[in-house]
């Protein structure tokens, strides 16, 4: 995956043409002043918004993976219920039909 990934940023500093291209390093820092040059836009006042507090971020992440979880159970009850509802019939045909023929076979 990591060899993947620096393929794709070499693909892309050959491919996109060097003044459409904003490299920054996170070692060196990210900030408006990295930003806002490359866009043309002027640096704001306020502070550059720092990296996800952990515990919104998990707030974030816990609720992105419960309703995952939701979008999965509903999907295979979908499926299931019909398919259960449908061998239960037919199992009960067939356990039915075995049972009157072996029912008829009984001498009392």
């Amino acid at each position: 995956m990591r060899r993947n990934y620096i393929e794709y940023i070499e693909m892309a500093k050959r491919t996109i043409p060097v003044d459409r291209l904003c490299h920054i390093k996170l070692e060196d820092g990210l900030g408006w002043e990295q930003i806002c040059p490359f866009l043309y836009m002027p640096i704001p006042d306020q502070e550059y918004p720092d990296r996800n507090e952990p515990a919104r971020y998990q707030a974030i992440v816990t609720e992105v993976i419960q309703l995952m979880i939701t979008r999965a159970i509903i999907r295979f009850a979908n499926v299931a219920v019909p398919t259960v509802g449908v061998i239960g019939v037919g199992s009960r045909e067939v356990w039915a039909d075995t049972f009157c023929s072996c029912k008829e076979g009984l001498i009392f």
